[in-house]
């Protein structure tokens, strides 16, 4: 057992227990509005709850975020992708990769990356003539 590395909490994996690794998320996903093209990496919180934090940035003004992950949170992406279009009216582009990365033990390792663009679908407004 581990501290969750903001409240002290024992955990089993990771950094931070779930609540703080929402606020964590929260957090990143604020910084990363600021930019241009934000970039979030998927991780160990649950899909639902990034999702719910995507959104409301859409609903806060954003238009265009990326949304990326290695591995086993390939599936997570994914999934938040499909929530994000049932909630809102969207475009999306998905791109994957093959990383390289180097193993504890020296070995080299070939990772799966996913990349998807999400573009908040805004209608022209139709002018009646």
């Amino acid at each position: 057992m581990k501290e969750c590395c903001l409240c002290r909490k024992f955990i089993e994996r990771g950094r931070y227990c779930k609540d703080c690794e929402i606020k964590v998320f929260k957090h990143r996903l604020e910084l990363q509005i600021k930019e241009k093209e934000p970039t979030i990496w998927i991780s160990y919180l649950e899909a639902k709850e990034s999702a719910e934090a995507i959104i409301s940035a859409f609903n806060e003004g954003l238009n265009k975020i990326t949304i990326k992950a290695k591995g086993k949170h390939i599936s997570k992406a994914i999934d938040v992708l499909e929530i994000i279009k049932r909630s809102i009216k969207c475009r999306h582009s998905t791109n994957t990769t093959t990383e390289e990365l180097q193993s504890n033990d020296g070995r080299k390792v070939n990772v799966s990356v996913i990349s998807i663009s999400i573009c908040r679908y805004i209608p022209k407004e139709v002018s009646k003539k």
